[in-house]
């Protein structure tokens, strides 16, 4: 089985140059071939991916969901069986691609439901377990891609009725092309655009993790809990998260204990990003 490793970043190249490396250690650790894909907006991002071999595709950062959108579409030229999400500022430890490797080929949609998040201002970290599976490490099969992702825009004429694909008249809906010639074909709706992958809503730049899960639910696909004894994904905070940094929620959990398992050079950044941002704040306090 091959796994394709999907991000999207933005700014933070501090923050995306430690993701790089730990894809670097997984590529190196794992039994499973690895590929990437990185949708980017800056071109100060290029340099960083081809330092890490990292396969990149350029666009636009707002609406995220589009961005997100055109780089599944890139993603699905090149030769793999599973899609690994993470974010820019993630981390996934062996250990999870170890569990995951039976799961390849039975299951089309699982992920874990247990992660750690670093403030890497301070060090401070959280445990988070929810009884749903995170966007972060989400495992999600070709098959199932191709199967139910791939559609074409339509606007539609009057309401359209169809289970997880419900569209309103003068709204843009977004339907499998066989469906939606049929639907033009008796007046009902009018193509506007390319045949395509979607799998999240393009106009958006939050929730896009419960956006495609509620999608896959109305597919009828349910998401498989892989359960862990510790957390084995971590999200690195920083000052220009979408979500920050919050200590109200989740547990205490030790740092050196949310390090285990990533190499000495993946620790050697996050502890040299809090030491940097801990100077920066320091001496702002001192200007003040």
């Amino acid at each position: 089985m091959r796994v394709l490793v999907f991000l999207a970043a933005w700014k933070r190249p501090e923050i995306t140059e430690i993701c790089f490396v730990g894809i670097n250690r997984l590529r190196k650790n794992s039994r499973l071939p690895i590929e990437t894909m990185c949708v980017i907006s800056e071109d100060s991002m290029i340099p960083l991916c081809e330092k890490y071999n990292i396969r990149w595709t350029f666009f636009e950062n707002n609406p995220l969901g589009a961005k997100k959108n055109h780089g599944l579409n890139e993603a699905m030229k090149l030769d793999w069986d599973y899609l690994l999400e993470i974010g820019s500022d993630d981390l996934v430890k062996d250990e999870l691609l170890e569990l995951y490797e039976p799961l390849m080929g039975k299951c089309d949609l699982f992920g874990t439901k247990d992660a750690v998040i670093i403030n890497s201002e301070n060090g401070e970290c959280r445990r988070l377990q929810s009884d749903t599976t995170y966007g972060l490490g989400r495992c999600i099969s070709r098959k199932i891609l191709e199967q139910v992702c791939y559609g074409v825009d339509v606007l539609a004429t009057e309401g359209i009725m169809q289970r997880g694909r419900s569209t309103a008249a003068g709204q843009e809906g977004f339907f499998k092309v066989e469906v939606a010639k049929e639907l033009e074909g008796l007046g009902r709706v009018q193509i506007i655009g390319e045949p395509r992958y979607k799998l999240w809503k393009d106009e958006i730049n939050k929730g896009l993790d419960n956006n495609s899960d509620f999608f896959f639910m109305t597919q009828c696909i349910d998401s498989k809990k892989v359960e862990t004894d510790k957390p084995l994904c971590l999200d690195i905070k920083g000052k220009d998260n979408i979500w920050p940094y919050s200590s109200q929620i989740g547990t205490a959990y030790e740092l050196n204990k949310a390090l285990e398992g990533l190499s000495q050079e993946e620790q050697a950044m996050i502890f040299a990003l809090w030491k940097k941002n801990r100077k920066e704040n320091i001496e702002y306090a001192h200007t003040v």
